[in-house]
């Protein structure tokens, strides 16, 4: 079977992989937060950073793995050995009381997994659904979000309740399979194929051919940016919903998560809006999208303020819906910038390079959020957070005008 005639199967098995993806760290953040008590940031900050921490120390070796063996084989073996080991850990956590520990133990291989995932996936989607990197991943959102935003519904409904503790796990275990079937099922590796004594892969020397090119500098510093000040929220949310001690906002945690995942649905279309202007380009966009992310994160003190009363539940839904579809806005793009107008650069390096970036600043960011939660309350933090990517983006913007306008003079 072709490449091209797997779309449906691919987005399907992405869609599942996503909605575990989903399940998985609300659980996980439950646990810790049940840990740590009142420590809660803390304890679910401390396995966070970690998987993180794992992520990003791995994500440079990713290209090594696909030029040695193939980017469809080293994401084959990746999600089933992801599948074994949520099942392994859910089944301990039901049967056992020691579910924070064995989570903290396996955080780093767990960061590993991640890595390879995050690296493999958008190379496998652009050989099967476009070879544009923005349309690839705005079709790849049209599944993702929803299926995501489903798995967290189904987690919120699985964490309220203790006495089944674990089996989220399991299940999140059980719903990465169908992307290890679909790899191992696809010859794509014609983008990056396995070659045995290639030239060895250096990521300091790759960023700093990349740094020379202004776009990329941009790139690199929404990508920082965003992930001290998007990536966190979805991550956290649980803890920081605890902290603001609002018993209505706390029973619709779910409902929040969801519309996190269900605003990024609309990322295709806004995309295909921006991309009609003319001479606009990726990095642009990704600038303006993340200074109105950081507006609409200034909102959510805004309405935790203000005492909405039974109304704070449903502006938080509507102000997460538009946090999550400009920071989707923002993730199409960054992987066209690093990809698509990187000058002389493979796309595996290409996404190696902005996921290490990404998952680097995360890392200390997640551990910025765990300690703030709990020191200065989450009213400030997201206040803070916002006003940072508008800053950010204000700042950002003239320097990519005017490369773009170089460029086309």
């Amino acid at each position: 079977m072709g490449v091209m005639s797997k779309p449906h199967s691919f987005l399907a098995a992405s869609g599942l992989a996503s909605a575990a993806s989903a399940i998985i760290p609300i659980e996980i953040a439950a646990i810790a937060t049940s840990a740590g008590s009142a420590n809660g940031g803390k304890y679910a900050a401390v396995v966070f950073v970690l998987v993180s921490s794992a992520t990003a120390i791995s994500t440079p070796f990713i290209p090594l793995w696909a030029q040695r063996w193939g980017y469809s084989r080293v994401l084959r073996e990746a999600m089933s050995l992801r599948s074994a080991l949520f099942v392994c850990i859910g089944l301990a956590a039901i049967i056992g009381d020691f579910d924070y520990l064995m989570i903290f133990i396996a955080s780093p291989l767990i960061g590993v997994l991640i890595a390879i995932r995050m690296s493999c996936t958008p190379l496998l989607g652009r050989a099967i659904l476009s070879p544009d990197s923005p349309v690839m991943w705005s079709r790849r959102q049209m599944v993702r979000a929803p299926a995501a935003a489903l798995g967290a519904v189904i987690g919120g409904l699985l964490v309220s309740s203790e006495a089944i503790s674990g089996f989220g796990l399991m299940l999140g275990g059980l719903m990465s399979i169908p992307l290890a079937l679909v790899a191992a099922s696809t010859n794509a590796d014609h983008i990056t194929p396995p070659v045995m004594n290639r030239r060895r892969y250096n990521l300091c020397t790759e960023l700093k051919a990349m740094w020379g090119q202004v776009p990329i500098r941009v790139g690199c510093c929404i990508a920082v940016v965003g992930s001290f000040v998007l990536t966190p929220l979805h991550t956290m949310i649980v803890p920081i919903l605890a902290e603001l001690d609002r018993d209505r906002l706390w029973q619709g945690a779910g409902l929040i998560l969801a519309s996190l995942q269900l605003g990024s649905m609309g990322t295709k279309f806004v995309l295909n809006k921006l991309r009609r202007i003319r001479q606009v380009s990726n990095g642009q966009i990704a600038t303006g999208a993340m200074a109105i992310s950081g507006a609409l994160m200034f909102f959510f003190t805004v309405a935790t303020s203000s005492r909405l009363g039974s109304l704070e539940l449903v502006m938080w839904i509507l102000i997460s819906g538009g946090v999550a579809l400009f920071r989707g806005v923002v993730n199409a793009t960054q992987v066209g910038v690093f990809i698509d107008d990187a000058n002389k650069t493979e796309d595996a390096n290409g996404i190696a390079a902005l996921n290490f970036i990404r998952t680097t600043s995360t890392t200390i960011a997640l551990l910025v959020w765990g300690v703030l939660i709990d020191e200065v309350g989450s009213e400030f933090l997201l206040a803070g957070a916002g006003l940072l990517a508008v800053a950010a983006g204000a700042i950002l913007m003239p320097m990519i005008r005017r490369s773009t306008i170089a460029t086309t003079e």
